[in-house]
């Protein structure tokens, strides 16, 4: 209960202020508020990540055998968490440029006019494109593949799909031994289709932003795991001596195996399937990190499981010196298969193969953390998609709006302007038949405009828009209007170093991202409400402050009424999917787990 109630204060008490003055921050890092600064209409684009400015790289992992990784990553392995390693090794040349210039608001501007990647296309170009200028391969004239992105409350709209099953692995994995487990979902069958996916795909990979990447066949009847149709029926299996609770190697903890028996048939009433999984034994999967060695470490948000395609038993472990057991290793899959290594964990992207002709790759190794921490998926390749073109033009004058800012409201499409305010979204997903979308424009001095549209196979949707000026768009952040500096500063390094590395923590983080434009608007627009927030906001100040100092922390019943009646007040003409969010919180809030992860107790 202390963790939840500590977590829901800081999702959505915190989050609220602190995405009012900016939530892009990393480990203290100050260069993305001065980006921000420079380049408002690019706040939340691909371009406001640390890969604007820095670059991946490859090491040896065995002699002859290298390894490439993206910048998160190499950054990690050359500059350290310390900080004690040499920060222009993980710089690309966009990013040399700009520390070369003076590392300020300023130098941004100044390194306009150059071609920092010598792609032919200044920065100032590809900025105003939206493709990276420190990245050759990402240039103004290069075509993104269809693609969607789907939120983990939009993936839990879908048909839930819940299976029990052995997850076998050859060397233990991460959870150290074999296990069984249930796993809750959507099927990637049902995914694929809601999603669009053409007849002509051949089939699909799926991506981790630390390099890994798994191939799937569609159907059965290949040497890989295949995305349609049932799995074989499971049996299950117990021996004492393969407990690992008597220093075996299976882990029976799962409350699925409760009432189990040795030989019993593993019944699972929707049938085996291949999933992507956002849950398991009921609890939201751990976001993946990596650690400071360097490796992966959870296996959410989501995960592509496939079942065994050999069901049998969990054999020992390759690593084990002692296969005198009842289940030795089986390393040629002659009765049990390893289907534990073939589901890739912290899945972020799906390609369907092949890609349409004339579009270029996602970049998975680069935007793959993005994804992970706002526990998105991206799907790409070959889907049914249209377009959607237009004109942004001044109301009064007809004048034509540069850099108006384009957004839609699901599905992750965003552009921008030129300077004729023409604007183009192509790749958009239209499903199995047609979707709809709600369009958004937005520009500094105008009203924001919206348009719902339909977007169909192979068809251009021309949405034209006229704004009108006002102040609802201004790039001037009202956080002033709820604390200080002293105190956002104060509550978003808890976020960075404290939240951020809980299971429970990451999955409200998530949760209050996808929501927080609706809650700021709510804030902004309702000076009540946003006197309530602060003076919540204020009364945990001194809380978080011992809590992000390494300290212990006591909470009230009061602590925990302020929290219930700020949620009262946003659910007043919330959005359905909010109000479900905002219900959710308030059942944990009476959740009597205790959860010993931060130093909270609760004041009796």
């Amino acid at each position: 209960m202390q963790k939840r109630i500590i977590t829901i204060v800081l999702l959505f008490v915190f989050g609220m202020f602190s995405s009012l003055y900016g939530a892009y921050h990393h480990m203290d890092e100050q260069d993305s508020p001065k980006f921000q600064q420079a380049y408002p209409e690019l706040i939340g684009t691909k371009l406001d990540d640390c890969a604007l400015c820095h670059s991946g790289g490859e090491y040896e992992k065995n002699p002859g055998k290298f390894v490439t990784v993206g910048s998160c990553q190499w950054c990690h392995m050359t500059y350290g968490y310390d900080g004690n390693g040499d920060i222009s090794e993980t710089m690309n040349p966009y990013g040399n440029d700009y520390l070369a210039a003076g590392r300020s608001v300023s130098a941004f501007f100044a390194i306009e006019s150059p071609d920092s990647d010598n792609d032919t296309y200044s920065n100032k170009e590809e900025l105003d494109a939206v493709s990276y200028p420190g990245n050759p391969d990402d240039d103004p004239s290069k075509v993104p593949a269809p693609r969607i992105v789907y939120t983990l409350s939009e993936l839990e709209e879908l048909p839930v799909h819940t299976q029990f099953l052995l997850m076998n692995t050859s060397r233990g994995g991460t959870d150290g031994n074999d296990y069984y487990t249930e796993y809750q979902g959507v099927t990637l069958e049902t995914l694929l289709a809601e999603a669009g996916m053409l007849s002509q795909a051949e089939s699909i990979s799926v991506f981790a932003p630390d390099g890994w990447s798994q191939t799937f066949d569609l159907e059965s009847g290949g040497e890989n795991y295949y995305v349609s149709g049932e799995y074989p029926q499971a049996t299950y299996y117990y021996d004492p001596e393969a407990d690992a609770v008597n220093g075996g190697w299976v882990d029976y903890s799962s409350p699925g195996c409760q009432g189990r028996e040795h030989g019993q048939a593993i019944i699972n009433e929707e049938g085996l399937e291949c999933m992507l999984a956002y849950m398991r034994d009921g609890v939201y999967l751990d976001i993946g990190a990596l650690d400071a060695q360097n490796r992966l470490v959870g296996e959410g948000p989501y995960r592509v499981v496939p079942p065994q395609k050999k069901p049998g038993p969990p054999d020992q472990l390759a690593t084990s010196p002692d296969q005198d057991v009842i289940w030795p290793y089986d390393g040629d899959e002659l009765e049990t298969d390893h289907n534990a290594g073939n589901s890739p964990r912290t899945s972020t992207a799906i390609r369907i193969e092949p890609l349409p002709e004339g579009t270029t790759d996602f970049n998975w190794n680069e935007g793959g953390w993005t994804y992970a921490d706002n526990s998105e998926i991206i799907i790409y390749g070959a889907l049914r998609n249209g377009a959607v073109e237009g004109v942004v033009t001044d109301a009064v004058n007809g004048q034509p709006i540069e850099k108006a800012r384009i957004t839609t409201d699901r599905g992750g499409y965003t552009t921008l302007t030129d300077v004729d305010g023409v604007y183009n979204l192509s790749g958009v997903v239209c499903g199995q038949d047609k979707a709809t979308y709600t369009l958004t424009v937005s520009a500094n001095g105008y009203s924001s405009q919206s348009q719902d549209l339909e977007v169909a196979h192979e068809e251009t949707v021309v949405a034209d828009f006229a704004l009108s000026t006002g102040t609802d768009n201004a790039t001037t952040c009202p956080v002033e209007a709820v604390a200080d500096q002293d105190t956002i500063t104060l509550f978003r390094l808890f976020r960075d170093r404290v939240l951020k590395k809980t299971l429970q923590g990451k999955t409200y983080r998530i949760l209050y991202y996808e929501f927080a434009p609706e809650i700021t608007q709510k804030i902004v627009s309702s000076p009540a409400l946003r006197a309530q927030a602060a003076g919540t906001l204020t009364s945990f100040a001194a809380t978080v402050a011992r809590l992000t100092a390494g300290g212990k922390a006591t909470i009230t019943a009061g602590h925990i009424q302020k929290i219930r009646e700020l949620f009262v007040t946003l659910k007043k003409d919330a959005s359905p999917g909010l109000l479900q969010v905002l219900k959710r919180l308030e059942r944990d809030l009476d959740n009597k787990t205790i959860l010993k992860v931060f130093n909270v107790c609760l004041e009796q």
